[in-house]
């Protein structure tokens, strides 16, 4: 089939949505319309850092973690099992999550989240000599959440206008900063204990700025379509159904 211009696709691949004899571009491609670009922003921005945090505060912990347990020699294990996890999350990833439904996939990557931080919490309280090798189990859910949460969202905005990803980015940049200062600010005053407890809450916060992400990217979609609907245009016959897109997110 013939190359449609400047769209690198073949028709029914892409499909021209033309209102009133002007090109509204490629309705396949089209990412979803953003009313309210800055609060977006700021949701993504938010979204990004409590992704990354657990994955800092850990890194920032892990001497303050051995030296609870009386295993100052062994304070890399925290750091090792994060990146080791890390590395075994992009196989699941692209093995057995990328078939589940974004929505699915952040259930997983806030409960990693809460575990890992109230399992510290609890191992640290107990006192018990196993509790080290609790906490590194710990942080290998913080690194399985860092990357599962990075790989579901990324995927997820692409729904959104390309400057969303730069968003991103500053949000992940933020927690590498944010988090060991915010680690080291409260253990001056409090105990790495009661530290975790209070960030264990966290993927509440998280998960409802994700949620308006989502309800803007439905909304958006929704104009989209309504828009190849004007235009005559039947929505199976774009690259993508924006509903098929609504019910996978």
């Amino acid at each position: 089939q013939p190359e449609v211009q400047g769209s690198g696709k073949t028709k029914p691949e892409a499909l021209s949505c033309v209102v009133g004899g002007e090109d509204a571009g490629w309705c396949a491609d089209r990412p979803a319309g953003l009313a309210n670009a800055p609060l977006v922003c700021a949701m993504v921005v938010v979204c990004a850092m409590l992704n990354n945090l657990a994955y800092c505060i850990f890194s920032a912990a892990a001497q303050d973690l051995a030296r609870s347990f009386k295993r100052e020699g062994d304070s890399t294990v925290i750091p090792t099992s994060m990146n080791v996890s890390a590395i075994c999350a992009t196989v699941i990833t692209s093995r057995i999550l990328i078939a589940y439904r974004y929505s699915a996939r952040l259930i997983l990557v806030l409960a990693l989240i809460f575990f890992a931080y109230a399992g510290v919490a609890l191992s640290i309280m107990a006192g018990h000599a196993s509790g080290f090798w609790i906490c590194a189990a710990c942080a290998s859910m913080a690194g399985l959440a860092q990357v599962f949460g990075e790989t579901t969202n990324l995927g997820f905005l692409k729904h959104f206008p390309p400057g969303m990803v730069g968003a991103w980015g500053a949000g992940t940049g933020i927690a590498g900063i944010v988090g060991p200062l915010l680690y080291l600010a409260l253990r001056s005053g409090l105990e790495a204990s009661t530290i975790f407890v209070f960030a264990a809450p966290t993927p509440i916060a998280y998960g409802a700025c994700w949620l308006y992400l989502r309800w803007e990217a439905k909304r958006g979609l929704l104009d989209r379509s309504l828009q190849v609907r004007l235009a005559g245009a039947r929505a199976s016959e774009c690259g993508e159904d924006p509903r098929h897109i609504l019910n996978a997110g």
